[in-house]
């Protein structure tokens, strides 16, 4: 469940990518009372997401290969 129902926690939403469909794939989950996360290699599109939704539950993160080849290739 998504959440917008008392006494359910809100759901954690990963979303890949602040294009057009990573856009309106937010607001579909800001919708529903999701905690959403959206990852991006653009600041430009972070940015833009960050003025269209001002929404307590959206978190914008930066993504690059070096970050990306940091947490991945780091042993569990």
């Amino acid at each position: 469940m998504l959440g917008g129902i008392s006494g359910v926690a809100p759901a954690e939403v990963v979303i890949i990518g602040a294009g057009t469909v990573g856009e309106f794939a937010t607001r579909a989950a800001l919708g529903l009372g999701a905690s959403v996360k959206v990852f991006d290699k653009s600041i430009y599109r972070l940015r833009r997401l960050q003025s269209r939704f001002r929404a307590a539950h959206l978190y914008e993160c930066y993504s690059s290969p070096m970050n990306c080849d940091a947490r991945c290739n780091k042993p569990m």
